[in-house]
């Protein structure tokens, strides 16, 4: 009993471990804190702690980490992930770039300090000190494809109604296996349509797979001269900036109707934005998916139109880019992908609601951008981190709105100068005129490391008593993850869990831990 009163001095401990209930112990942060975790596959995507902790009871998973000896991040397996409901102090903190996380008062800190990093609980925190941030990306995917049929037959998609077609071969060159598979007058109907429903394609799928593959296949679900969409697409820089189009300027409109639910997909450009009209064009032409030019001169824009519930599907619900500007977001896909296609997404979205600044009396250039979506402005600063770029973050609402619109800024010459062709080349020329006399001051808010993070300065803390559910994660080896904004935090110091495990069971409890 001395002994653990003595463990309870320790500040980094503290006295209540010592009324410790199941489960006390390494639960910190609030349940809609994100961190970035990977599967088995490779697959990289953001989530919720209140999510991940039912996750983690299907299936392994690893979470992106930072070596404070070797400063560098990685992916290590998550250990253990707790949940308990916590009644106390919580403090939230916010840096001058307007990174902001809650945690518990006992819940430690990376800190930068002269003589390197260091931990210190929250509750300890003052505005003097200096957090750090993750930049860069452990290697990722080399490539990545979605096969589109594998996921309609595991949704709620009627795939019965999908027809397939081969692209550039035709079903007879398998006609033998066709006449084996299916009555005559069948054949006949497959053979002179160069089509055949999904499920009977997948029936001889096995049979003809050293002719025609899935990679040879375009979807469809309407007869005549309809719109098609390849079975299998691959993630190059093409289809990475085609979504940062969507998620910036494009919207998919449902119409319930007599013959079903009727699927439009728009992306909207100003009559003057010719290059990225021409880009999606483009991109469009190269999947060989139809499309439709709707003009409104005056509202002095064009709008691709296309008509594809197999491609809406893919956006939607597969991708989950969202229907509209509300519910804009960035697939998790994006995450696994390398640094060049993580760079394409994020310029297809700048393209759209990107804004470049020229600030009078100064040779600076500054990128804004903004939108009605948190989940996309959050997660498009964590990609921004993954280039090793910093922006800050700010949200206002006016008088007539609703809810926030979300803001980040990124500034100082060397980061600019990564983001090149981030618009259309006329203003990519003012850029680099105006960069010529630009100096190379040293960065307001932030200052890079010497490693994959940055440090920022704290600008307010505040505390406040509350009763609510906490989350927690233990990390292998690294004993750090990457929460909110990039923020590094230090795992919960353990306070006996593995014990407080044993003594719940004994007593024919089951933790939630």
């Amino acid at each position: 009993v001395e002994v653990a009163k003595g463990i309870g001095l320790d500040s980094r401990i503290g006295h209540k471990f010592l009324q410790a209930g199941v489960g006390f112990g390494g639960s910190c942060l609030l349940g809609s804190s994100e961190v970035l975790v990977q599967n088995k596959q490779g697959m990289v995507s953001s989530v919720r702690l209140e999510a991940l902790f039912d996750l983690l009871k299907k299936q392994e998973l690893k979470v992106l980490s930072f070596d404070r000896n070797k400063k560098n991040t990685s992916f290590n397996k998550i250990i253990r992930a707790s949940k308990r409901a916590y009644k106390g102090e919580f403090v939230s903190v916010i840096t001058k770039m307007n990174k902001a996380i809650t945690t518990t008062s006992d819940h430690p800190f990376i800190v930068f300090e002269k003589n390197g990093l260091k931990v210190k609980l929250a509750q300890n925190l003052t505005i003097s000190d200096r957090l750090v941030c993750f930049l860069g990306f452990p290697p990722s995917l080399k490539k990545h494809s979605i096969n589109i049929i594998d996921h309609l037959s595991r949704s709620d998609f009627d795939y019965k109604k999908v027809k397939v077609r081969p692209l550039q071969k035709k079903l007879s060159d398998v006609g033998v296996e066709i006449s084996k598979a299916f009555k005559a007058a069948r054949r006949i109907d497959i053979l002179r349509a160069n089509c055949m429903n999904l499920e009977e394609f997948l029936k001889i799928e096995k049979s003809i797979a050293n002719k025609i593959e899935r990679k040879d296949l375009v979807l469809f679900t309407s007869k005549g001269s309809t719109t098609s969409c390849p079975a299998i697409i691959n993630f190059d820089a093409d289809f990475c900036r085609f979504l940062g189009y969507y998620v910036s300027e494009g919207n998919i409109h449902y119409e319930n109707c007599l013959r079903g639910t009727r699927t439009r997909i728009q992306i909207h450009f100003n009559i003057r934005e010719n290059e990225y009209f021409n880009d999606v064009k483009n991109i469009l032409d190269g999947l060989n998916i139809k499309f439709r030019i709707s003009e409104q001169p005056k509202n002095s824009t064009r709008t691709f139109v296309v008509s594809s519930r197999i491609l809406a599907f893919l956006i939607d619900k597969l991708l989950n880019c969202g229907k509209d500007s509300y519910s804009a977001d960035v697939p998790d896909e994006i995450f696994s992908l390398n640094d060049n296609l993580r760079k394409e997404f994020l310029k297809g979205v700048f393209r759209g609601d990107g804004h470049i600044a020229f600030p009078k009396n100064t040779n600076s250039v500054v990128y804004d951008f903004g939108s009605i979506s948190y989940p996309l402005v959050q997660k498009m600063i964590l990609l921004f981190h993954s280039l090793g770029i910093v922006p800050s973050y700010k949200r206002s609402r006016s008088e007539k709105s609703s809810d926030f619109a979300h803001f980040f800024r990124i500034s100082t010459k060397k980061q600019i100068e990564q983001l090149r062709d981030f618009k259309d080349s006329f203003t990519q020329k003012k850029v680099d005129e105006q960069l010529k006399n630009c100096k190379d001051i040293k960065p307001c808010g932030f200052e890079k490391g010497n490693g994959q993070f940055c440090i920022v300065n704290i600008k307010a803390i505040s505390k406040k008593t509350e009763e609510r559910d906490v989350y927690s994660l233990e990390v292998d080896k690294i004993n750090t993850f990457i929460a909110d904004y990039g923020l590094i935090v230090h795992n919960c110091f353990p306070k006996d869990v593995a014990g407080l495990i044993h003594t719940a069971l004994v007593n024919n409890y089951q933790p939630r831990i």
